[in-house]
């Protein structure tokens, strides 16, 4: 390889773009560093990837994709020659390339990764930014979790969910609240859109109450925190079915063994630290030590597996045969009929398996008087379980088993996940199967959602601060647009020391769910209008209301609120300044800022949304003038390195160029230029305000 760093010659094509589709196993023939940087990059990829897999105590070996995610990753932060890397690569590039998967093997086992940082499908001759198809770094994103779980919390999330807690628990204590329609039982689902610091704020709660955090993360993906792995492999051993008593007594004898190990440290550590705040501090300190808290699940899930082998199981219900009657009305009466007598055959197993001598029953009463002796936030524990889409259809076992906890326990489980969903979750009482309900007559407790949003502003904001020396121009950077809004852009910035790209293409990932955006799919062009143009839905529409569960788990709208019976709930996509960035950068091309994509998109929106009644289209013209005028601004942005800048200010005369056809100031054309001289214009997105803004202008 004589060629310089920076004069590739290709021995085979490189993709330009991303690199899901089968791909050329040439390589470039560069030297890229000097083999003494060699060797300390691959010293390099090989810490980072075992970090990702929990730290240096873990035996597991990661992933072909985590370790193509990391040499990636490595590689823009370590090339400074000119090559252009691509910008994104797929999870789908293993399934697509089996080769690759057995070289990136080879790679790991040797510890030697300069072949494959050659191969030609990594890097791009095309130097403009394409941000049409791309899949976002997980590594970066799953670094900046991990770094704000070290950071100070900011903002009162935790401590409103905790007085939140201890005000159903003071509801329950009255008489008469446990009653028909009353909550199905102490269980919560914390639901809200990526990002916006869910599992965070239950880390910070550990540090105010006893909590039992339970990851149930794929050990081998990734994400942060990391993944409880025994506590993974033990319920994913369990059969996934809701009605089956082996089920429900794997779940009950794993809980039950959670309480009792937990109430065998806490008893243990007491010995040396009479003070309960202090026994508090070294449960907390135990439950965020990779190595000892993998350490105390394994004792759990041994001390369950145990109990699953002794304790008496009883039989599964019988699926009662069909009998087929020609009168609609007594086939329908008699379905119901076998249904109840399938359901209070199950609502026993479960009754049964909840009160085995190893199960919960006796756990939790155990745990509950330990806790109330203790004294912090008058005996409350929360048990909680992150990524709890695993469970699958084990989670409505795991509900019908709790439903029989006694109300006057400070014991809680909550559930929350990645993709929330509402209707997955606390579905309404007609989409949830009365087999999987213990009681349809009770109801689940509404999801909670109040998980702050610009805390990195609004927290960040003390009386005693001094204010930063800030200029005009920094306004109008990615760095400060990263605070506001969820947590998530903050983070990504601290974590990447302030990678605009890679946090701009994370941002234009999740919005599209980490799909090409299309601008002839619906959902895609909702994710993106709403960031830009304020679109609300309209929630008397049956479509409207699947759609904002979709957009919820997966196109970064914000659940706001819920009805009663969990069938309507409300959503919107609040002023986000990265979004918005993101959105103009999905809808429109690098080089030219006026593209097909636009109007593609606004026909689908006017066919799909609009006409179907989907979306609100406020007062007459209203939705079509923030249209017009925000593409106006958009087609108006100055060009910098042959990119539009959504960030910088036009001109006004420029912007009204843009909007009115040409000839618009007529014979005026010199006055209003020299009026203007000095007028520029600055708007990103349409936002919604509480108030009406005054009819007469402040200037």
């Amino acid at each position: 390889m004589s060629s310089p760093a920076g004069s590739p010659i290709q021995t085979g094509s490189a993709l330009t773009d991303d690199i899901a589709s089968p791909i050329d196993f040439a390589r470039i023939d560069v030297d890229l560093f000097t083999e003494k940087d060699q060797a300390e990059i691959n010293d390099t990829v090989q810490t980072r990837c075992i970090e990702m897999l929990g730290g240096p105590t873990s035996n597991g070996t990661p992933t072909p994709m985590l370790v193509l995610s990391v040499v990636l990753e490595v590689l823009r932060k370590k090339y400074t020659g000119d090559l252009q890397l691509v910008r994104a690569y797929s999870d789908e590039i293993i399934g697509a390339n089996p080769g690759l998967e057995k070289e990136l093997e080879a790679a790991w086992q040797s510890g030697e990764f300069e072949s494959t940082m050659r191969l030609a499908a990594l890097w791009s001759t095309n130097t403009q930014f394409e941000p049409k198809r791309f899949l976002s770094n997980m590594t970066v994103e799953v670094e900046a979790l991990r770094i704000a779980y070290n950071y100070p919390y900011i903002g009162n999330a935790a401590r409103t969910f905790l007085a939140y807690l201890n005000d159903m628990h003071t509801f329950f204590q009255r008489p008469g609240s446990v009653r028909i329609g009353a909550p199905y039982g102490k269980v919560v689902s914390i639901v809200q859109s990526s990002g916006t610091g869910k599992s965070r704020m239950l880390k910070e709660l550990g540090t105010l109450a006893f909590t039992l955090p339970i990851c149930l993360r794929e050990p081998e993906g990734l994400g942060y925190p990391n993944s409880d792995a025994a506590v993974y492999h033990y319920f994913i051993a369990l059969t996934n079915k809701h009605s089956s008593a082996k089920t429900h007594a794997g779940i009950s004898c794993f809980l039950g063994a959670a309480y009792r190990e937990t109430v065998k440290w806490l008893t243990e550590k007491k010995k040396h630290f009479s003070n309960a705040t202090r026994l508090l501090v070294e449960w907390n300190h135990m439950m965020n030590d990779d190595e000892s808290r993998a350490e105390f699940f394994q004792t759990v899930v041994d001390s369950a597996q145990d109990g699953f082998a002794k304790c008496t199981i009883p039989n599964t219900p019988l699926k009662l045969k069909e009998q087929k009657l020609k009168n609609p009305e007594e086939q329908k009466t008699k379905n119901v009929k076998k249904q109840k007598l399938a359901a209070d055959k199950l609502v026993e197993i479960a009754r049964s398996c909840y009160s085995v001598p190893e199960g919960i029953q006796n756990a939790a009463q155990d745990l509950d008087n330990f806790m109330k002796n203790l004294g912090i936030q008058n005996g409350l524990f929360v048990t909680y379980f992150d990524e709890a889409h695993t469970l699958k259809d084990r989670f409505w076992a795991l509900l019908r088993l709790l439903s029989f906890q006694n109300f006057k326990m400070h014991l809680w489980v909550v559930f929350m996940d990645t993709k929330s969903s509402v209707a997955y979750f606390t579905p309404s009482s007609g989409d949830s199967s009365s087999m999987r309900l213990r009681d349809q007559r009770r109801i689940l407790l509404p999801p909670y959602f109040d998980l702050g949003f610009d805390q990195n502003v609004i927290g960040g904001q003390k009386p005693d601060r001094k204010v930063d020396n800030i200029i005009a121009s920094h306004l109008q950077t990615l760095q400060c647009l990263a605070k506001y809004g969820r947590p998530l852009w903050h983070s990504l910035m601290s974590a990447t020391d302030n990678d605009e790209v890679n946090v701009m293409l994370t941002a234009m990932a999740k919005l599209l769910c980490g799909e090409d955006f299309q601008p002839t799919n619906a959902n895609h062009v909702l994710a993106v209008f709403s960031q830009l143009f304020c679109v609300d839905l309209a929630f008397s529409n049956a479509e409207a209301i699947k759609i904002a569960d979709r957009s919820v788990a997966q196109h970064m709208r914000l659940l706001t609120g819920l009805k009663k019976s969990h069938d309507t709930f409300y959503t919107e996509s609040p002023s986000e300044p990265i979004l918005a960035v993101a959105a103009f950068n999905l809808l429109y091309d690098s080089k030219c800022c006026w593209s097909e994509s636009l109007p593609t998109a606004l026909n689908t929106f006017s066919t799909e949304m609009c006409k179907n009644g989907i979306v609100e289209k406020g007062l007459f013209g209203e939705l079509a003038a923030r249209l017009l005028l925000l593409t106006a601004r958009h087609v108006a942005s100055p060009v910098f390195d042959d990119a539009h800048d959504i960030l910088a200010p036009i001109h006004i005369i420029t912007f009204l160029d843009t909007l009115f056809p040409q000839g618009w100031a007529g014979q005026r054309r010199e006055e209003y230029e020299k009026n203007f001289a000095n007028g520029y214009v600055n708007f990103t997105h349409w936002i919604q305000t509480d108030d009406p803004l005054p009819k007469t202008p402040d200037l």
